[in-house]
């Protein structure tokens, strides 16, 4: 699955295993669950989240510090 990396603020940088990207880009994994390290200007969220077939994008949350998978 290819999913959009989003974050509010919109900064910032995702890993999950091996790979990186920036706020903005798209990550490509498989269908599974997956741990996600955001890391932004002052400010961190790690969220273990099930990608499914249906799964398009995930968004950090500075307020509240989550993650949601759209």
């Amino acid at each position: 699955m290819s999913l959009k990396i989003l974050a509010d603020p919109r900064e910032g940088r995702v890993e999950v295993k091996s790979q990186g990207v920036e706020v903005g880009e798209r990550i490509t994994l498989p269908v599974g669950a997956h741990t996600f390290r955001y890391t932004g200007d002052g400010w961190n969220v790690m969220c273990r989240v099930l990608v499914t077939a249906t799964s398009r994008r995930i968004k950090f949350l500075k307020d509240g510090g989550s993650c949601e998978l759209y």
